[in-house]
């Protein structure tokens, strides 16, 4: 690596301008835009003309170019205000004196319609896969979906099935009998990571609403986080005829924790 003094007719040495200063990779074939140091206290990393205090060049889908990466280690024993730490597999933020996790949600936004109609088979509505030992204690997952759906003309039931990690955690069947066409329908469930480990156990609340009859339970439910777990909502019709129809118009899945 090498610094180098900017070329002839920079403003280094103009009154209002403070110096600036290039650090090159000292190879032919490197990016020569390693660091910037501009005016105004400005610094690029690989950015000709910063235009922040701190300025990264964009990442890519190339692995290892990301623009910004933590390495996770233990927090802070007294916060300090404004400060960011990664750690356990969590993004910690300080407001005045407390750490507190940032919550995030899932790549896996539902955009597109899922229907499941004319069938009693268990069919997925959403999905998402969380990595093996990502579950921690006191980790919380939200999940949602809502839509329309319709039995209007046969008033068969229909149920929902809840699965975490492969494993069943909870089925709901609405009391509803008949209901109008294009009637709405929305599930909220709740699920926090108790214990973790291969006899590992979480907490799991679901309230669904369908055209205005709700369905709710709480219960403890097993679960192994050490394996790859697989949150997934399915629903499915008793009989299998036209006039059933269930869609999902959007589905997300929120880290509390």
């Amino acid at each position: 690596m090498a610094i180098s003094q900017p070329a002839a007719g920079d403003k280094q040495n103009s009154p209002s301008h403070s110096l600036s200063h290039r650090v090159f990779a000292n190879e032919p074939t490197a990016d020569a835009k390693t660091v910037v140091a501009s005016t105004g206290g400005k610094v690029g990393f690989s950015v000709d003309a910063p235009s922040a205090i701190i300025h990264l060049k964009a990442g890519t889908a190339v692995a290892g170019t990301g623009p910004l990466k933590f390495t996770a280690g233990t927090l802070l024993g007294t916060p300090e205000a404004g400060l960011l730490e990664f750690n356990d597999g969590r993004f910690y933020v300080t407001g005045t004196a407390k750490q507190r996790v940032i919550d995030r949600t899932s790549v896996n936004v539902n955009v597109a319609d899922v229907t499941v109609a004319n069938s009693s088979t268990e069919t997925t509505l959403y999905t998402w896969t969380l990595s093996a030992n990502a579950l921690k204690v006191g980790r919380i997952y939200k999940i949602h979906g809502d839509g329309i759906a319709n039995n209007a003309l046969s008033g068969d039931d229909l149920t929902f099935n809840l699965y975490f990690g492969g494993t069943l955690v909870g089925t709901y069947v609405p009391p509803t009998g008949k209901f109008a066409s294009n009637a709405v329908w929305h599930m909220d469930s709740c699920i926090t990571v108790r214990t973790v480990g291969e006899a590992g156990t979480c907490a799991v609340h679901t309230d669904i609403q369908l055209s205005g009859v709700g369905v709710d339970s709480s219960a403890l439910s097993a679960i192994d986080t050490t394996q790859a777990s697989i949150i997934v909502l399915k629903a499915k019709w008793n009989n299998a005829k036209e006039t059933n129809i269930i869609t999902l118009y959007q589905g997300y899945l929120e880290l509390k924790n």
